[in-house]
Order: structure tokens, then sequence, then C-alpha cells
């Protein structure tokens, strides 16, 4: 019976680390207004490597007209280092972007670094990226990213 009831405290305390995570925030740099969404999935807890989703979107000025931007890709995540509670991350992603009526790829890839606040699930996030696109008229954006995630 202590057996069993060793090996299913175990198998909990495995099972409660968070495999996923979300965040959200702005960001400042080569637009004038920008913000992102980022979703991960844990793929291998030795590695540190994460299935990364994201979402940008930004105003810029093309042409003499103010756009909107919006870009969505998939990619990877790895975490190239640990600091205490301070987790820091690299990653490259590949999907589209539109602009109008406007499509094109989209090639978004930098770091940033996860503060873990505390004993709770919730994060701060700061990093830098890079959104090379192949939208015309459209140079790579420069961005300093900042915001909130949460692990669950």
């Amino acid at each position: 019976m202590k057996t069993i009831m060793v090996s299913l405290f175990v198998v909990a305390l495995s099972s409660a680390q968070p495999n996923n995570w979300y965040g959200a925030g702005g960001a400042s740099g080569g637009a004038s207004a920008s913000g992102w969404a980022a979703y991960a999935t844990l793929l291998n807890k030795t590695a540190e490597l994460w299935q990364f989703n994201m979402q940008t979107g930004y105003i810029t000025k093309s042409f003499g007209r103010t756009q909107i931007v919006a870009t969505t890709s998939i990619g990877i995540a790895v975490k190239v280092r640990t600091i205490g509670p301070l987790g820091i991350f690299g990653f490259g992603t590949g999907g589209l972007a539109s602009r109008g009526s406007n499509a094109g790829n989209v090639f978004p890839y930098g770091g940033f670094a996860d503060l873990k606040v505390g004993a709770t699930l919730w994060h701060f996030d700061a990093g830098y990226m890079q959104i090379p696109s192949s939208l015309g008229g459209v140079t790579t954006q420069k961005v300093v990213m900042f915001g909130v995630g949460r692990s669950f």
C-alpha cells in the first residue's frame, strides 16, 4: 500500500507541471502601434522545446497610406538559459502576413525573457523580434515586446 501511495504522489507531481503557456502584450519599434499574442505547448520537457504560435498586428505607413498588417505564424521556441525564476528563450516561426488585400510570407524570429512571478502561474515577458515579410513595400519590422503570460 505504501508503494502505491508513493507512486501516485510522484505521478501527481509530474502531471502538475504546466505544459502550456499563453501571453499577450504590446510592442514598440518600427511600427506606430503594435501588439502580439502567443500560445505555446511543451513538446519535450528535457530539451525545453516548445511549439510556439504567434500573432502580431501593427500599423505601418506604406506608399503614403496608413495600413494594418496582421501576421500569424507557427514554429519552435527553446529555453536557452535559466537564471532563477527567469527563463531565456529563442524562437523562430513561419506563417502568413496580410495588409489590405495583399498577402505574403512572414518569418518572425527573436528572443524573450520570461520571469515567473513567485509561486503563481503568472509571468512577465519582454523580448526582441524581427518580422521579415514578403509583402511589397513593408520593410522588416524590428520590435521590442513586453507583456504578461500565464502557464497552465
